[in-house]
């Protein structure tokens, strides 16, 4: 039987070494170290003291991930993945102040996303543009900004 300390000491070490692979959310480094083998305590021993150094901050996390995908998703899918990694909406919502600077345009990134595959004034069979709209329509963007994008980038429709 390994003692108690020697197993808090592993945890501890565990924990530093994979938060040198990658950022963690505190949900995320506890669930990894809970499957390496760890009891509850002794994760969340390792998930204080790695907080206390620095190391697991939610806040920066989401802060970060904001800022690396903010351009290329909607702040309602965002927020899902932040949620799912164990950021609460607080958190998300302060971080996306810090990091996007409040409410931003998204209209002008589901542009971008139509005219990277249509050129403007594109004429679509209506399979095309159902496939279209779905397609932003799963990156979290809402049906009226997405029909309203579609026209002003001149999109048609082909019946």
């Amino acid at each position: 039987m390994i003692p108690e300390d020697t197993r808090r000491t592993e945890a501890r070490k565990k924990a530093l070494s994979l938060l040198e692979i990658r950022d963690r959310t505190s949900k995320e480094l506890r669930e990894r170290l809970l499957r390496c083998g760890y009891s509850q305590e002794e994760a969340e021993d390792a998930l204080r003291y790695a907080a206390s150094y620095g190391y697991v901050d939610d806040r920066r996390y989401a802060e970060n991930y904001i800022l690396w995908r903010k351009d290329e998703k909607s702040r309602k899918k965002i927020f899902t993945d932040l949620f799912v990694k164990g950021i609460s909406r607080e958190t998300a919502e302060e971080a996306w102040e810090a990091a996007a600077g409040g409410e931003r345009e998204e209209t002008s990134l589901i542009e971008k996303e139509i005219l990277r595959k249509y050129p403007e004034g594109s004429v679509l069979t209506p399979k095309q543009m159902q496939s279209l709209q779905a397609s932003l329509a799963r990156k979290g963007f809402r049906y009226d900004d997405i029909h309203d994008t579609i026209s002003r980038c001149g999109i048609t429709v082909e019946w």
